[in-house]
C-alpha cells in the first residue's frame, strides 16, 4: 500500500515535468528597398543576404558566422527587384544585433560579399543601428534602403 502512495506522489508530481517546454520563438525581418529599382542593379550578383552580427564590428565575414556571432539565412534572396521582404530566426535570445547589413555576393566565390545596405534609423549609413531581441519578440519593421552608387563602409577582409 505505502508503494501505490509512493508512485502516486512521483507520478503526480512529475505531470507538467513531462510535458516540453516551448520557447518562443524570436524573429527579426522588414523590406529592403533598392534605390534605383530593377535598373540600378550591377551586372555581377551571385547572392544576396541579410546578415545580423552581434559584434558592432565585423571583420570577417565567416569567421564571425564560426563563431556563433551572427545570423545568416545561406539561402539567397531574390535578386534583380525594386524591394524584397527578409527575416532571420534568431534561436538563442535575448540577444543585442548590433549590426545588420545586406550583403552580395558578386561571385561564386562565398568568400566574397560586399555590404550594399546597413539597418540605420537615422539614415546616416555610417551610424548602424542596433535592436535588443528578447524572447519571443518579432521585429519587422527592420527596413533597409541599398543603394549601390553610395555604399556604406565595408566592414569585411575578404
Amino acid at each position: 500500500m505505502k508503494y501505490i502512495f509512493l508512485l502516486l506522489i512521483i507520478l503526480i508530481s512529475c505531470q507538467e515535468g513531462l510535458e516540453p517546454k516551448l520557447i518562443p520563438s524570436s524573429f527579426i525581418g522588414g523590406v529592403i528597398t533598392f534605390k534605383g529599382g530593377i535598373s540600378s542593379w550591377p551586372d555581377s550578383v551571385t547572392a544576396l543576404r541579410v546578415v545580423a552580427f552581434k559584434n558592432d564590428n565585423p571583420e570577417v565575414f565567416f569567421e564571425e558566422i564560426a563563431q556563433g556571432n551572427a545570423y545568416v539565412d545561406f539561402t539567397s534572396l531574390p535578386i534583380r527587384v525594386e524591394s524584397i521582404e527578409w527575416f532571420l530566426n534568431i534561436p538563442d535570445p535575448p540577444v543585442e544585433i548590433k549590426y545588420i547589413a545586406v550583403a552580395l555576393q558578386p561571385t561564386s566565390d562565398i568568400l566574397n560579399q560586399i555590404v550594399v545596405g546597413v539597418y540605420t534609423i537615422s539614415g546616416d549609413k555610417t551610424q548602424p543601428s542596433w535592436v535588443k531581441v528578447d524572447i519571443g519578440d518579432t521585429f519587422n519593421n527592420l527596413n533597409i534602403e541599398v543603394d549601390f552608387d553610395d555604399l556604406p563602409p565595408q566592414p569585411f577582409d575578404n
